[in-house]
């Protein structure tokens, strides 16, 4: 064992894998001290990258996953989680339900003032909730952030995995200010930081009509494709306009006739078919193909840079589609 790898085995042994235990635990007593919509027997279990990841490097299989300059912007995010759950005890003892349309204008405009690209809202099934989590409310704000596509369309590299870091800490800090703009109008909040987070957040964002999700697994939006995260705030809010209808669903067609991202896999880790991993969970990743390689591969990202929603971009897919039926 080298020197830089002891000296990164101790950083990461005592700043980060300690740190996100202790993340992993205040995460689980949110439903000891408030009471809360829990998840089912129905649920997946998450799958803790950061863990995972801490655990490979560790070992020595994942050598060019962690470089020391990237550790101001992921302990941004740890920051940013623990700010999430800190804050919960601000939230009004009696927190009101109802929102006016001018105050939801206004609340809109300072979400889109913190470089936030779409937002959307839907009720929570209690199915995407993670094994063992708790969210306070059911009333869902789903908010999309871009990662930029220069950086992106590098995958895979160090500036891609960096971009998809910042973006995870920005989107974060997004999310908690939205949470303090909300409890200091009287309402309720529970943001959940799009690193990690107790829920499934792409069938959230296909249910607020953000977007479809392709057989990557990410959202394919109108203004980034599948280039972006999502972070979602629930609320005592309830009377969001909510709709059934997504108008994005013929993106599923055209993935089924698509298959770049299958070809262009360098592991051959998405699959044609999916794979159940719980009622609400079915995607065509194979974990154990693609996650040795994107610990080896900063983070990978191939998929989001040879998807043609982010190569040529929604609008111009739509009309070929057009064409096409």
């Amino acid at each position: 064992m080298g020197f830089r790898h002891r000296i990164k085995t101790v950083a990461l042994t005592k700043i980060g894998k300690s740190r996100y235990i202790k993340i992993i635990e205040k995460e689980e007593t949110i439903k000891q001290k408030y009471k809360c919509i829990s998840s089912t027997l129905e649920s997946p279990v998450r799958f803790d990258i950061p863990l995972e990841a801490i655990d490979y490097i560790i070992a020595g299989k994942a050598t060019r996953f962690f470089r020391f300059k990237i550790l101001p912007v992921m302990v941004g995010s740890i920051r940013g989680i623990q700010r999430g759950f800190k804050d919960i005890k601000n939230n009004p003892s009696s927190p009101k339900t109802k929102i006016l349309d001018t105050e939801l204008q206004k609340l809109e405009e300072f979400i889109t003032s913190l470089d936030i690209g779409a937002i959307g809202y839907c009720k929570l099934p209690p199915e995407f909730i993670f094994q063992n989590k708790g969210i306070l409310y059911e009333n869902c704000i789903v908010l999309i952030m871009e990662m930029k596509k220069e950086k992106i369309d590098k995958a895979p590299s160090y500036d891609t995995f960096h971009e998809v870091h910042r973006t995870y800490r920005d989107l974060g800090y997004a999310a908690n200010k939205i949470a303090t703009y909300l409890r200091k109008k009287g309402f309720g909040a529970h943001p959940i930081h799009p690193l990690g987070g107790a829920v499934l957040t792409p069938p959230l964002a296909k249910m607020a009509g953000l977007g479809w999700q392709g057989r990557h697994g990410l959202i394919i939006t109108p203004k980034y494709g599948p280039r972006m995260r999502i972070a979602t705030i629930f609320t005592t809010i309830n009377n969001f306009p909510t709709s059934t209808e997504n108008k994005h669903k013929w993106i599923e067609n055209w993935c089924e006739q698509c298959g770049i991202c299958i070809r262009k896999c360098p592991t051959s880790a998405i699959r044609n078919s999916p794979i159940e991993r719980g009622k609400h969970l079915l995607n065509h990743i194979e974990t154990e193909k693609c996650f040795p390689y994107f610990l080896e591969n900063h983070g990978c990202s191939v998929c989001i840079k040879e998807c043609q929603f982010n190569k040529f971009g929604y609008e111009q897919l739509k009309i070929k589609n057009q064409k096409k039926s």
